[in-house]
């Protein structure tokens, strides 16, 4: 796991109250999206008592080939590095419909090898994803879920909050990442907002891997007592 202390820079930047900046990796949450909670006992971070599971739900559309698939790749990879070696972790790839992927699993080595096998092809389908996402939590125990739901591009909105909020009522949190220009800024925020998480943009690929760590601290910081 990464040190914590690699990462408070990331944390303290979290906490201002400036406009969304990417290369600050400020959460794109909007005025009504609560702030996102960060605790001062960094011992407390790195080892809650409560168990954090994470599921990361991947867009793997064909506007994901190059630059971006990898940097989804090495995304995950910081996120299943980050959490601590007890909690689960779930990966979702979709396009227009979920793909196989990996169900709740502390398997490193499962997970490494199915980040590996991430190939951008097709479309994009934000609902059936989340709705997968919903299923994968229905097989963890943990004290705390959180979802991570990385997309690149438009889709169809019908149905995506109120799985979100169903997702919600499970006890889950729900975080949304745009990645590039073309997102949608206003459906992300949403998420973000129903999910109570956070929403980002980010422009340059190579800064995903920072956000998904923020991400994942930020979700067993909350999980300590």
């Amino acid at each position: 796991m990464r040190p914590i202390a690699a990462l408070l820079p990331l944390l303290i930047a979290c906490a201002g109250s400036a406009a969304p900046d990417e290369s600050a990796l400020e959460p794109d949450t909007g005025a009504e999206a609560p702030a996102p909670a960060v605790r001062a006992d960094v011992e407390a971070v790195v080892a809650p008592e409560t168990r954090v599971d994470l599921v990361l739900v991947i867009d793997r559309s064909g506007s994901m080939n190059g630059p971006r698939i990898e940097a989804a790749r090495e995304a995950a990879r910081a996120a299943v590095a980050q959490l601590p070696e007890d909690g689960a972790v779930a990966l979702v790839p979709f396009d227009s419909q979920p793909l196989p992927g990996v169900a709740l699993t502390r398997d490193r080595e499962a997970l490494e090898r199915a980040i590996e096998g991430l190939r951008a092809a097709g479309g994009t389908d934000i609902h059936a994803a989340l709705q997968a996402a919903l299923r994968a939590l229905g097989a963890s125990d943990a004290g705390a879920r959180h979802v991570l739901l990385l997309t690149d591009g438009q889709s169809a909105e019908d149905g995506i909050l109120e799985t979100v909020r169903a997702i919600r009522a499970s006890g889950a949190t729900v975080s949304a990442v745009g990645l590039g220009p073309d997102v949608n800024r206003r459906l992300l925020e949403t998420i973000a907002l129903e999910g109570a998480g956070r929403s980002y943009v980010v422009l340059d690929p190579t800064r995903l891997p920072a956000v998904f760590r923020r991400e994942t601290v930020l979700a067993v910081g909350a999980a300590a007592p």
